[in-house]
């Protein structure tokens, strides 16, 4: 397992306005600590003009699905009332109560290579973004916001990088931990553990914010879960025995 040396040290103010990387010595983390030391980089203007214009012209050209009601009960996740958009495994896109509108992008789409391609070459190394897990377009209308959070997401989730697309708007500072982070097109924010830090997006007060996330699992998780229970079973079964 490649050990991961960044750390969430707080710089001076609080305030990332330029590329920032921070480093934990080596000698203060081992193992598993190091590997999941807490860390964030901000790369500017790591695409294009042109890159960011064709990710929301795939936002805004994708026609709107209608939502099943029920995916608003009792925390249930978001779902297509048409449920053969999720039988033919099509990205799709939806207007949410919150007031922003997502676009699902799934895998094995021609959005979904399209996407990758763009970002690939930008995306860290590291191995916390080896497996892509699921993917999204967000566009932040007016007024809208993202409450204080911590993701719920898949069980091997380990990583997250937000790619702002747009610089025409005001507000939708992006907040992670106790520091703020000033982010406009082009620009990728990625960070670990999201499902144990917090972080939110503020109001935007005028325009409209456009972003692509990605979220990402360790390579090969699901094969060792597979090992291990393959393992487990045959366990059981040396162990039975009808005599």
């Amino acid at each position: 397992m490649k050990k991961i040396t960044r750390g969430n040290i707080r710089p001076e103010g609080g305030i990332h306005g330029e590329t920032h990387r921070s480093v934990v010595p080596r000698n203060t983390l081992t193992g598993e600590e190091l590997f999941w030391a807490d860390h964030v980089l901000v790369r500017k203007k790591c695409l294009t003009e042109d890159e960011c214009n064709k990710l929301m012209t795939l936002m805004l050209q994708t026609p709107f699905s209608e939502i099943d009601p029920k995916s608003y009960e009792n925390g249930a996740s978001i779902e297509p009332l048409d449920k053969s958009i999720l039988d033919r495994g099509e990205t799709w896109k939806y207007a949410h109560d919150d007031g922003k509108d997502y676009l699902n992008i799934n895998h094995d789409t021609p959005e979904f290579n399209f996407a990758l391609e763009v970002v690939n070459d930008t995306l860290p190394e590291d191995e916390q973004y080896g497996d892509v897990n699921f993917v999204q377009i967000i566009k932040y209308n007016t007024d809208t916001m993202f409450h204080w959070h911590k993701d719920v997401a898949d069980e091997n989730d380990s990583a997250t990088t937000i790619f702002t697309l747009n610089s025409d708007f005001e507000g939708g500072d992006f907040h992670l931990d106790q520091d703020k982070y000033i982010l406009r097109e082009g620009d990728m924010i990625a960070f670990n553990n999201s499902t144990e830090r917090w972080h939110n997006v503020t109001p935007i007060t005028k325009g409209e914010r456009f972003c692509l996330a990605i979220w990402f699992g360790l390579r090969g998780f699901e094969d060792e879960e597979d090992e291990q229970s393959n393992s487990e079973v045959q366990s059981v079964s040396e162990g039975t025995s009808d005599t």
